[in-house]
């Protein structure tokens, strides 16, 4: 009796382990969550951004100081739709990134390897994104580039905002690895006329 019992006993449990392990599904919803980090979102955002700004550099590579004003106006026009998509693109990552669990429980410090990675892509999505808005400023004027760059500086600063709940002095890394841009944008800005 007790030895079915026993056998009993072992057959429910494997029953149950084969019902209770987990599905092919299961494990996609795994790598699901597992691949989105703030790291793997601001590289996915960096990827997909590169797209908007070859648009916007073709755009402002086809306007040349004898182009007409409608040509002007209809390549404003396309690179502000290009801004546009770019602010959406940074706001959706935003909230993605926003919306992860634990996000202040990932607080990681400036030595930690994934908070320098993170870092880095945030460098280079702003230098991107400065490349681009390089060749608009050279293009339209600077006027005109304040004007398109408008949506994306509030999507950027928002995004910022949440990685820094991640890294901790992340502004603080990015400026250090910017200065060299910011020193090289002021001595171009400075011939330009306004």
């Amino acid at each position: 009796m007790k030895t079915s019992f026993i056998s009993l006993l072992v057959l429910a449990s494997s029953f149950t382990s084969v019902l209770s392990s987990p599905t092919p599904e299961t494990f996609d919803a795994i790598e699901e969550r597992q691949a989105a980090s703030p790291l793997s979102i601001v590289t996915d955002l960096y990827s997909n951004i590169k797209t908007y700004t070859g648009q916007i550099n073709s755009t402002a590579a086809s306007i040349h100081p004898a182009s007409s004003q409608a040509d002007k106006a209809t390549a404003q026009a396309a690179i502000q739709h290009n801004v546009n998509s770019i602010a959406s693109a940074v706001s959706a990552s935003t909230k993605q990134i926003h919306a992860m669990p634990k996000l202040k429980a990932m607080k990681m410090k400036r030595s930690d390897p994934t908070a320098a990675a993170i870092a880095a892509a945030v460098t280079e999505l702003l230098l991107e994104i400065s490349g681009a808005l390089n060749a608009v400023i050279a293009a339209l004027g600077l006027s005109a580039a304040l004007a398109i760059a408008a949506p994306l500086t509030a999507a950027l600063s928002l995004l910022l905002s949440v990685l820094g709940l991640v890294v901790n002095g992340l502004l603080t890394v990015v400026t250090g690895l910017l200065d060299g841009l910011l020193l090289g944008l002021s001595a171009a800005l400075a011939g330009l006329l306004l």
